[in-house]
């Protein structure tokens, strides 16, 4: 769940400056590699970040989420999968950054994988979890990865490939579920998934209150 690129805004979880010598102060310089269970073995040192606010889940089931929490919800999160479709890099001799793709597929948004970093009521979202998550080539991605309440159609269609695109429809899941605190999708039977859930994602058969849909639009 490490992740670092340095123009993300610092939205996604492994963006970090000072944790590495956080943890020298805190076991001292070379006490991992002096530990008996790692001398003389080659080994990584994985550094994660540790976020203490909890999950967005963990939010939206204990606190009132209004429409001006769910927008800057979303923006922090549209900031963070923007990463994955455009990378910035810097020109050299000029002071500009030059946009271009980077085609990586998330494939596992949800409020489970969106953690803040620490409890406060200001704390920044950060996006983690990316065991699902590949580059996008041009034939486009076919193996089936996803968490259920939040797969898009082109996903759960085996005989279609399908891109980054993916992700924009697991956000409006996580927007819909942020205004109704419930998914738009479900199984009527309490299943994972049923045939009955895949059609209706399938065809986008869902129903928005009046204030909600005028917010989508």
């Amino acid at each position: 769940d490490v992740y670092e690129n340095q123009y993300s805004g610092g939205f996604l979880a492994g963006q970090y400056s000072s944790i590495s010598r956080d943890f020298e102060s805190h076991f001292g310089p070379g006490d991992a590699l002096n530990n008996p269970n790692t001398r003389g073995k080659a080994c990584y040192l994985i550094i994660m970040e540790c976020m203490a606010g909890g999950e967005l889940f963990d939010r939206i089931q204990s606190q009132k989420i209004t429409e001006r929490d769910a927008s800057n919800i979303m923006r922090q999160i549209g900031t963070a999968v923007q990463v994955f479709i455009t990378k910035l890099k810097p020109r050299p001799l000029v002071n500009l950054l030059v946009s271009t793709h980077r085609k990586i597929a998330h494939r596992d948004l949800k409020p489970e994988n969106l953690l803040y970093s620490s409890k406060d009521a200001t704390a920044k979202l950060k996006l983690i979890d990316f065991g699902f998550a590949k580059e996008v080539n041009n034939r486009g991605l076919e193996t089936p990865c996803f968490t259920p309440y939040y797969a898009a159609p082109e996903v759960l269609n085996e005989s279609e490939r399908y891109d980054m695109s993916c992700d924009i429809w697991s956000m409006g899941v996580i927007m819909y579920v942020l205004l109704c605190g419930y998914p738009p999708f479900y199984s009527n039977h309490g299943h994972v998934i049923s045939p009955g859930m895949k059609s209706r994602i399938r065809t986008g058969t869902h129903f928005f209150s009046a204030n909600c849909l005028s917010l989508v639009l």
